[in-house]
């Protein structure tokens, strides 16, 4: 029978981690790419673009919300569409499109949010342009500085690998969260040669 456990780690400062697994060799495993994760969700092109993102979305929530996740609905159906290219296209877009590239095949796909969950950039496509029902936000925004997410190992049949989700919350200079960042990360490129759900 497969087994998830799920639990937190509260430290004296409050920092929380938030584990989904069934391995330890793979959580260990996956621990260890956290650090270069959170500096790419801590650069400042990151924190730019999500704050920005942040002062332009302040209205954006009820009818206007659901209007634009029936937008990016249809603009996912039929893979264009100026949301798309809005989040898809961006300076942060591209520079994460290159750290992926230059990863040798370790990261598959990067998203970002912001503090409501919205899409702020994004590598590959997503269903949903809010997360805010998400783990990889609501684990991370939600809970702040220290937060880590990482997922249970899944077959991605768009990319083709088997990948986990590591996600961290992005903070600001007084360690406040300001939105969150997840990144697809190659199952295999982790070292661990099979994982039993």
């Amino acid at each position: 029978m497969k087994k998830s456990y799920k639990f937190a780690i509260i430290g004296a400062t409050t920092a929380a981690m938030s584990l989904s697994f069934g391995m330890d060799k793979v959580t260990t495993a996956a621990l260890k790419e956290v650090p270069a994760i959170k500096k790419i969700a801590q650069s400042p092109l990151v924190i730019k673009a999500i704050t920005t993102s942040n002062r332009a979305s302040t209205a954006i929530h009820g009818k206007a919300l659901s209007s634009l996740e029936a937008q990016w609905r249809t603009q996912l159906h039929a893979g264009k569409g100026p949301l798309l290219t809005k989040t898809m296209q961006n300076p942060l877009a591209q520079s994460l499109k290159t750290t992926i590239s230059n990863s040798s095949g370790a990261y598959l796909g990067a998203i970002v949010m912001n503090n409501k969950g919205l899409n702020v950039a994004q590598t590959i496509y997503s269903k949903n342009y809010s997360q805010q029902k998400h783990v990889i936000w609501q684990r991370t925004y939600k809970v702040g500085s220290g937060a880590i997410y990482i997922s249970r190992s899944r077959f991605n049949k768009h990319l083709g690998k088997r990948m986990v989700v590591i996600a961290v919350p992005v903070l600001n200079q007084k360690k406040q969260p300001i939105g969150a960042f997840a990144m697809d990360v190659n199952f295999t490129g982790l070292g661990v040669k099979e994982a039993k759900w």
